[in-house]
């Protein structure tokens, strides 16, 4: 018999390091997300996406509106904006890595579920685009 030992993202200073890797992936979703006008479908649907990361970055950080220092002003999308599907191809690296997060945690233990907040946010962002399961 194999045991397995799960040490999470181990403490709060490791996981801001950890949440932090992840910035370039917001910024990629934020600049997805500025391609809608405000308040649009589409642009709700990334703050889906970055709303569950920040959820999982609260549970391990500690700290609220993890990824404010990233935002853009998206309010100034022109209100005819292209409001075609965006590559979720580029998001793959971002969704390897939160399950690679999750592959550290014990299986259905708080911190995993944490981060199937995220995933599942991620998902339902694509879906409203795609209208395909995530796989």
């Amino acid at each position: 018999m194999v045991r397995r030992g799960y040490c999470g993202l181990g403490s709060r200073e490791m996981a801001v390091q950890e949440f932090d890797k992840l910035g370039a992936h917001v910024e990629r979703m934020l600049a997805m997300q500025a391609g809608f006008a405000w308040a649009s479908p589409g642009h709700m649907a990334f703050g889906i996406a970055l709303d569950g990361l920040e959820t999982a970055a609260l549970h391990f950080t500690g700290r609220r509106h993890y990824y404010d220092a990233l935002r853009r002003d998206v309010r100034a999308a022109p209100a005819g904006a292209p409001a075609g599907a965006p590559d979720f191809e580029t998001l793959r690296p971002y969704a390897a890595r939160l399950r690679a997060l999750q592959d550290l945690c014990r299986p259905f233990g708080r911190d995993y579920l944490a981060l199937e907040i995220a995933q599942h946010a991620l998902a339902t962002c694509a879906y409203h685009f795609t209208r395909e399961a995530a796989p």
